[in-house]
């Protein structure tokens, strides 16, 4: 079974109008009355998110709630280049900000992130046990039984942890930061200058 792609949208940075809000949380396909389905687990896979305006919390009920704004820090790939005075002929050029170099304050040119956007990506894992109504006709009576082994709703396995036996459904999150940074980027370099 591929892994389910949901897409969050995007969200432009530095923008508070453009906060986002998200609660993640696992979905079934499921339809059938007769099959009842349990999250006994779950857990964050991969989180590429490493900006430090966004947050992806566990809501400690199989949920996760991702807020936040994103920040110049999506697009790092700013660059600057100024002259060497010692050598009085080299040009520098440095990236990343803030400048590593104390240099950098006599730059001539200073290079926005050329990306127009970037995707972060959230993998979460949801571990499922299944039950099954089976209903015997003669005499009329019905038992409630765990789904083990290869079941239309899933390959179920024995977790030990769990001590039952589950599915692993994984899901895929993804949110687009769109590069809005040369405002933010205009004050940061006053602020720089000034050496505020």
């Amino acid at each position: 079974m591929p892994i389910p792609i949901l897409d969050l949208g995007e969200c432009r940075t530095g923008y508070i109008d453009d906060a986002f809000n998200h609660l993640i949380e696992w979905g079934t396909e499921n339809i059938d009355p007769l099959i009842v389905e349990t999250i006994e687990a779950s857990g964050i896979v991969a989180n590429e998110d490493i900006d430090t305006g966004t947050t992806l919390s566990d809501n400690g009920d199989f949920t996760y709630q991702y807020t936040g704004n994103f920040t110049t820090e999506s697009f790092p790939n700013v660059s600057m280049e100024f002259r060497d005075f010692e050598t009085e002929s080299d040009t520098v050029t440095i990236t990343g900000w803030p400048p590593s170099d104390e240099r950098a304050k006599d730059m001539f040119n200073f290079s926005l992130d050329p990306r127009d956007a970037r995707t972060y990506e959230i993998t979460i894992e949801w571990k499922i046990s299944a039950t099954e109504e089976v209903v015997v006709l003669v005499p009329p009576s019905s038992t409630i039984e765990p789904i083990i082994g290869n079941h239309s709703t899933g390959n179920y396995v024995y977790d030990s942890n769990l001590d039952k036996y589950v599915r692993t459904d994984t899901f895929t999150f993804y949110i687009d930061a769109v590069n809005r940074t040369g405002e933010q980027f205009a004050s940061l370099l006053g602020e720089y200058f000034n050496g505020t």
